[in-house]
């Protein structure tokens, strides 16, 4: 099946709120289910958090440059604190094809502050 326009779609599937350690939810989805941020077709863009409160950070990362870490350090204690963590995540069965992800980080006019603690995610499906 393939659409000719946008098609904006959100689905709850379950809680994604994890440990640091990563276990938990999301731990359980991704033998399931994918993590769109992998399974991207194109280059990622966008920053690496997705949550993590309304101010800027010191210093933001981007996925690119998270993705050249290991898991291990993306997951540390020190790193969610650095550069905050990913709470959000959109997880797509294995016959979806994901064209492209990024996350939206736009701060609002005049303030260093983003306009909620969640970061949007945007991911381009292509459903087969």
């Amino acid at each position: 099946m393939r659409w000719t326009r946008p098609c904006l779609c959100a689905f709850s599937i379950l809680e994604t709120r994890v440990s640091l350690s990563g276990h938990g939810a999301a731990k359980m989805a991704t033998e399931v289910l994918k993590d769109s941020l992998y399974a991207s077709k194109r280059p990622q863009e966008g920053l690496w958090r997705t949550g993590g409160g309304f101010p800027r950070k010191e210093k933001e990362m981007s996925i690119a440059d998270a993705l050249k870490r290991t898991e291990a350090e993306r997951n540390s204690k020190e790193w969610r604190k650095k550069f905050g963590g990913r709470i959000d995540y959109i997880y797509v069965s294995p016959s979806v094809r994901v064209l492209s992800y990024k996350t939206e980080a736009k701060l609002r006019p005049g303030l260093e502050l983003y306009p909620s603690d969640h970061i949007p995610l945007i991911a381009t499906l292509l459903l087969q």
